[in-house]
């Protein structure tokens, strides 16, 4: 359980931070359709970002070669362990303090289960 002292500012400031970080990660979260499309815009950005390094000799950055993300299988795998290492323990955590996150959960395992399917 997270212990966070409600008048104390450096634990408003670290749920705060903390809140808006797993907002910004919150696409795995969403209905399958809508984080599908978000997941595959940002694998774009990756391998955008892993073209540029090829092209300036750069070595290329986890999860931005686009060699490695060509099928639908592949990227699959990708959501798959992000929602796995990433977004499910934060989320988990969130339900030890925040009423309601079930709803969340079970929209991660359901897309996950659906990722598993494409895999």
């Amino acid at each position: 359980m997270l212990c966070v002292a409600a008048d104390e500012p450096d634990d408003r400031q670290s749920m705060m931070n903390f809140l808006m970080h797993s907002a910004d990660l919150s696409n795995p979260v969403r209905p399958f359709p809508l984080a599908k499309r978000w997941a595959y815009l940002i694998i774009d950005e990756f391998t955008q970002q892993g073209d540029m390094e090829k092209r300036l000799n750069l070595p290329v950055s986890p999860m931005c070669d686009r060699d490695t993300l060509a099928t639908d299988g592949q990227k699959a795998k990708m959501q798959m362990d992000f929602m796995d290492y990433v977004v499910a323990p934060m989320y988990q955590l969130m339900g030890n303090f925040l009423p309601n996150m079930d709803v969340c959960l079970d929209l991660l395992k359901g897309n996950r289960e659906t990722y598993q399917k494409i895999r």
